[in-house]
Order: C-alpha cells, then structure tokens, then sequence
C-alpha cells in the first residue's frame, strides 16, 4: 500500500503495532501536512497489465505513467484510516524540532519509517486511456490487516526507534511540537 525504499507491508504492520499498542508516533515538525498517493498492490499490477494489453498499444508505446490512487492523503489520515479498522483511537503523534533532532543526531528515518516529503504524481496520462485505481485506502489496509493477523510470523519485531528512545530519555532538548 505504501510507495517506499523498503517492503511497504511493514509501514502498515508499523501502524497496526503502534495503534494497538497505544504507543506515541513521533515525527518532524512540519510533516503533518506531508502529501502521499497511495495504491493498493493488486490494482498497481492490474494497472500495469492493462497498460501492456492495451486495445491501441500507439497510446501506450514509448509512454512513463504514474499509477496511484486519485486521492491524496496525509499521514495522519492514513493513520485514522488504520485506527477507525481496528476500532481504537488514533495514536498520539508527537512532532520533534529540527533542534532536538540536530542535538541528539537523528534523521526522519530514526524516528518514523514513512515518506515525510511529498509523493504524488500526475495522473493525467493514465486517466487519458479510462484507467485508475479501483480499490480504496480503506479496503486495501483491510485486506492487509486480515493477511497480517493470519501471518503474523511473517512480521517480526523491528525496531525503528532506538536512537530516539536513547535522545528522550535525555530530556525535553527542544522537542517542540504537539
């Protein structure tokens, strides 16, 4: 569902975990507002076999598409989309300062593992040809979540915070945010 450097299940598995353990997210101040388009890794291939298959292949031939959803989405978005499926709150996201992260050595990465800059793409090419994304932010991270709770062993535990747990168990520093 994610569009990442690394296997995009574990973002959701990250939201999941975090959401049903009440556990805080922490990001960079500023990235409340970060801009994700998202797709579904069953309409992404579907999207592309049309595009090989297509009826009239002069319109398709030698032609870059961008394939996501039509809706764009923020973090905190994706996240009450993750916490209204397992019926919990949404976690508390606690946003740190370009100081604190300065101080104690840390980059985004450190501290959340999705895309804190915006990712989205025109869609205007795909859309000439009658295509788009039919599944839903909603209904894909349902499916994942069913996979996830029947594949659990799949998933082991990772830990993406340690530097930062280390830099706030040294003091507020700055943290800034909410």
């Amino acid at each position: 569902v994610f569009p990442l450097h690394w296997d995009p299940s574990l973002q959701a598995v990250f939201f999941f975990r975090a959401i049903s353990r009440k556990q805080k997210i922490y990001l960079p101040e500023g990235t409340s507002t970060t801009l994700l388009q998202l797709i579904e890794v069953s309409d992404l291939a579907r999207l592309i076999v049309e595009i090989a298959e297509f009826k009239d292949p002069s319109k398709t031939k030698q032609r870059a598409f961008n394939l996501g959803d039509q809706i764009i989405y923020t973090i905190e978005s994706i996240l009450g989309t993750c916490a209204d499926i397992l019926e919990q709150a949404p976690p508390t996201i606690e946003y740190l300062s370009a100081k604190f992260l300065l101080e104690h050595n840390l980059s985004t990465r450190d501290i959340f593992p999705l895309r804190t800059s915006d990712y989205f793409g025109d869609l205007t090419e795909l859309n000439s040809l009658g295509l788009e994304t039919k599944i839903a932010l909603r209904a894909g991270l349902e499916k994942f979540y069913l996979f996830y709770l029947k594949n659990k062993s799949l998933y082991p535990e990772f830990f993406l915070q340690p530097k930062l747990e280390r830099a706030l168990a040294l003091g507020d520093g700055g943290r800034g945010g909410k």
